[in-house]
């Protein structure tokens, strides 16, 4: 009974999760996407819209992320890895940068919580935010790979590289990767290429 009651709280939860993803789709990103539309008219007709087609286009990459997030379905370590490389491959384009990929994931489903795929996700945006921001890199490189149930996630870039015992004090990125690695279970470490 308990375990019946387990799988139908989850169950609930689950539905409530999809839900609200949907509305927050449907509402939220819809109003958004109009908004964008008259902003990119804007900058057509000569207006001052480029700020605030930045704007929304940020919020709505934001809603794409909670959306995600919110939605079971989502809850496996397939759809995490495509989802962050999907977004290391916009980085690098962005900031007009080669990217490789290399993917090693089973063919079967392996679940993720929803919690354990937002430390992840993090963890991978830290990483690439650091190489656009101060490696200098011309190419991020993502690499994700599990076997004998470990997974192993690779940010890495051709760029200057640094020393982590000499980064500014004030700065919490690094201290927060490792602790999101660490609450998974996992390790995080950075290594200069050889």
């Amino acid at each position: 009974r308990r375990k019946l009651r387990r799988i139908r709280a989850k169950a609930t939860v689950d539905e409530e999760r999809r839900r609200i993803a949907a509305d927050v789709h449907d509402d939220l990103g819809a109003d958004l996407s109009r908004l964008l539309m008259h902003a990119r008219q804007q900058e057509i007709d000569g207006a001052r819209g480029t700020r605030i087609s930045d704007g929304i286009l940020a919020s709505m990459e934001k809603i794409d992320e909670i959306i995600w997030s919110l939605d079971p379905r989502r809850d496996t370590l397939r759809s995490t890895v495509q989802f962050i490389e999907q977004q290391a491959k916009e980085l690098a384009t962005v900031n007009c940068m080669s990217f490789r990929t290399q993917v090693d994931i089973p063919d079967e489903e392996v679940p993720l919580s929803a919690q354990m795929r937002r430390e992840l996700l993090l963890i991978a945006r830290e990483a690439m935010r650091n190489v656009v921001e101060h490696a200098e890199a011309k190419q991020i490189r993502f690499l994700a790979e599990y076997g004998s149930k470990v997974f192993r996630m690779v940010i890495e870039d051709d760029g200057t590289g640094f020393d982590a015992k000499k980064m500014a004090r004030g700065r919490h990125g690094l201290d927060n990767m490792r602790e999101r690695a660490e609450r998974m279970g996992g390790t995080f470490f950075i290594q200069p290429s050889a």
